[in-house]
């Protein structure tokens, strides 16, 4: 009788190892443990919030930039960058300024602001960081630094990457002579500077995106206008430059 129950529970401890060997091995196991690889492996989406910057000698905020890939590396490092020069200035400029014009004047304080937009289409994503500076003075200074990507490969991208190299010509000439009859909503002239413009080259459109209907331009402040012009984003229509883009 004692011979059979061991012999039972030989059996059941057999079977229970059969079961948890078979689900172990079994193809749904295997489609679970892939599916979780990929999900492991899934780049994660970029998003970005703001973050306030509050130092002795200078204020502002900042944009904190969550996700992977080059454009947000690249402009995590930028902004990163941008601020550690700010605060080295700040702290050695601000303090001595503050002694001699008083806690209250203009240069009592330094402001920067460092603002992205992440921008997305079927082609080319990008982080456009709309960056202003105040150190004193009447205004201050702004400016755009964009970062692009191929939205299939997530290779980074240059102009000259998706200009056709024996097109970049024409495609100067085309953006030059737009800017030269710009005439903004309010204004009757156009703002520009002709000379500026006209020493534009191709190398100074190197801050630009992408969306479904217009590639855009972006100026420093004073590069094409007067200060009061402000940075300047100068959209293209695509069917102006369909013929002249590889992508």
């Amino acid at each position: 009788k004692k011979l059979k129950i061991v012999i039972g529970v030989l059996i059941v401890v057999i079977v229970v190892l059969g079961v948890l060997l078979y689900k172990k091995n079994s193809p749904t196991t295997v489609v679970n443990n892939q599916e979780e690889k990929k999900v492991a492996e899934a780049p994660l989406p970029i998003t970005i919030t703001n973050q306030t910057i509050s130092e002795e000698n200078f204020s502002g905020s900042k944009s904190v930039i969550a996700g992977v890939g080059s454009i947000a590396d690249s402009a995590r490092a930028y902004i990163a960058d941008e601020v550690d020069s700010f605060k080295q200035s700040a702290d050695e400029e601000v303090p001595a300024m503050r002694e001699h014009f008083g806690d209250n004047a203009p240069t009592g304080k330094y402001e920067i602001f460092l603002k992205a937009t992440y921008l997305k289409n079927s082609k080319v994503e990008s982080i456009i960081i709309d960056h202003y500076v105040y150190t004193g003075g009447a205004n201050g200074f702004s400016l755009y630094k964009v970062f692009n990507q191929s939205a299939s490969t997530g290779k980074p991208l240059l102009l000259s990457d998706i200009v056709i190299p024996t097109k970049q010509e024409q495609f100067t000439k085309l953006i030059k002579t737009k800017l030269l009859s710009w005439t903004p909503e309010g204004l009757d002239t156009s703002p520009v500077f002709p000379e500026e413009v006209k020493a534009l080259n191709f190398d100074s459109f190197a801050n630009w995106s992408m969306d479904d209907k217009n590639l855009v331009i972006y100026f420093d402040k004073y590069a094409i206008g007067p200060g009061a012009l402000g940075a300047v984003k100068f959209p293209v229509s695509l069917s102006e430059v369909k013929g002249l883009l590889s992508i």
